[in-house]
């Protein structure tokens, strides 16, 4: 039996952190418009890597049932716009 995820660590998020997002031309400004959150204990909006973060950890926290690897690689995925959750 698999043994599955309680959601991404710290230590992988952040090789995240400061890696570059290929975006188009509009968009960031149309990701920080739409799909960023704010955070309020930090007074500002989330960044690419924490919406995908908080996006795969839903999942998990919803009942999805995943190996780290497999949420490590939608991770990646939706970081780098390969791939998204709906």
């Amino acid at each position: 039996m698999p043994h599955y995820s309680t959601g991404l660590t710290n230590s992988f998020l952040r090789a995240y952190a400061d890696k570059p997002v290929p975006w188009g031309p509009v968009g960031y400004c149309v990701y920080k418009r739409t799909y960023s959150r704010l955070i309020p204990d930090f007074g500002r909006t989330e960044q690419w890597h924490e919406t995908c973060a908080r996006a795969c950890n839903g999942l998990v926290e919803i009942g999805g049932l995943f190996t780290q690897q497999e949420l490590e690689t939608l991770y990646d995925k939706m970081f780098h716009l390969k791939g998204l959750v709906k």
